[in-house]
């Protein structure tokens, strides 16, 4: 037997070689289960997440993200959008479609069917009632039942969106609402309507296009404004967060509460609020002002027939901007009317009231002058509210209308649109013989 001697240093290179052996395996084991709890943790926070946003959907809480940017008018609803609202009063509403706070409607409309589209802000959207009491609905319910309209099949369809300015309230008439062929376009006038054509001030509700009147008096737009925000922190944050806003429940609450914590600061720093404040410590803008006063939507004096004046630090600004921007506020009217001749539309202008029943008189004198000028028929819902003596039914949550102001304005407009509704029908009854 040949014996083969060892090589030196043999045993110790073999047990190092066992001992980086075991090492690496340790190593990778070591990994491995690091991989499977990163996994199992990862795993976790998004079954979470899911069970949280599944929990907030059932509760209905983190859906009041309803407004996307858009580029020509400013922002728009989004569409299918459900949304629960608690902020204000109380509704649970689906987005239809098309954008708005309404059921589906076919663009074409039957023959038998009479089609009022009614234009406005945040009080014809009404997300403080539900769809069933707002006062487009309860007009739609009432028309039908009317005489008037002759066996009719009546649609009224909702465009209003929430903080639009009579501007884009004239973009969603022209782009949108005209598709649907109306028989009547009602067009809404919140009062001091034409101050909001100002581009002052900034944030998400400020970005929108500008109206001037070019040297023939013709509408210039001007997206200067919203494409500066655009640009901003602000802004960017918006777009980045789009899928966010559409689809998160637990974005919604953060979004609220960040938005609630930020405005009520502000009203701090304004020294309009204070920490541990109850309501009844926050004082109103319209606490100093003369006349018809309106305690939890009921107004005191319902007798009165005037408007209480606003409070004069704030009157003599909001008349130069009257001065300043009714001559585009009117030229926006006279397009919206023009927008409804060529659809062979009736348009109707109504002024809707405000809590505390103030009024822009002289805003509400210039916009008669203009229906009267340009044969617009002219709805004034200010007086009836003053008048309103039940104390019992508030008519205002604050600062927008409840279920007892949409039912008063949905009365009034059922009577004073039946000699609209029977123009427009004896216009249809003639055309057939016509043609013929």
């Amino acid at each position: 037997m040949i014996k083969t001697p060892t090589p030196p240093n043999a045993k110790t290179e073999h047990a190092d070689a066992l001992q980086v052996g075991g090492a690496t395996g340790t190593n990778s084991r070591t990994k491995n289960k690091q991989i499977v709890i990163l996994a199992v943790a990862v795993s976790s926070l998004i079954i979470s997440i899911l069970m949280l946003e599944f929990c907030l959907a059932v509760a209905g809480v983190g859906e009041e993200e309803y407004l996307k940017r858009d580029p020509e008018i400013g922002w728009v609803m989004m569409p299918k959008k459900h949304i629960t609202w608690r902020h204000e009063g109380y509704s649970i509403a689906q987005v239809n479609s098309a954008g708005m706070l309404d059921r589906e409607f076919p663009l074409e409309k039957s023959k038998d069917t009479l089609r009022i589209a009614v234009v406005g802000d945040s009080y014809v959207e009404a997300l403080q009632v539900s769809r069933e009491q707002n006062f487009c609905k309860l007009l739609e319910d009432s028309l039908g039942k009317n005489a008037v309209a002759r066996g009719k099949n009546v649609e009224v369809l909702n465009f209003g969106i929430s903080a639009y300015n009579i501007a884009q309230i004239y973009l969603r008439l022209k782009n949108l609402a005209v598709k649907y062929h109306p028989d009547i376009v009602i067009v809404t006038e919140s009062v001091d309507a034409t101050r909001y054509l100002s581009p002052e001030g900034g944030g998400f509700f400020r970005a929108r296009p500008n109206f001037t009147l070019g040297q023939d008096k013709e509408l210039i737009c001007n997206y200067d404004k919203q494409n500066a925000w655009l640009q901003s922190p602000e802004g960017l944050r918006v777009r980045s967060t789009a899928w966010l806003r559409e689809n998160s429940h637990i974005w919604g609450v953060a979004a609220k509460a960040a938005e609630q914590a930020t405005m009520y600061m502000d009203e701090i720093k304004r020294g309009h609020a204070k920490f541990g404040a109850t309501v009844t410590d926050k004082k109103t803008t319209f606490e100093t002002a003369k006349g018809p006063a309106c305690v939890n939507g009921v107004f005191i004096q319902p007798e009165a027939t005037s408007s209480p004046r606003m409070p004069s630090v704030f009157l003599p600004r909001y008349q130069e901007a009257l001065v300043k921007w009714w001559p585009v506020h009117r030229k926006l009217l006279f397009e919206m009317k023009e927008e409804c001749k060529a659809i062979g539309a009736e348009m109707v202008l109504v002024r809707l009231p405000q809590v505390n029943a103030y009024d822009n008189v002289t805003e509400t004198k210039l916009l008669k002058r203009f229906a009267t000028r340009n044969g617009v028929s002219f709805i004034d819902a200010t007086k009836t509210f003053q008048l309103y003596k039940d104390k019992t039914a508030p008519l205002f949550y604050d600062p927008h209308m409840s279920e007892h102001g949409h039912r008063l304005i949905a009365n009034q407009l059922n009577e004073e649109l039946a000699p609209v509704i029977r123009k427009k029908l004896d216009e249809k009854a003639v055309l057939p013989s016509i043609s013929k």
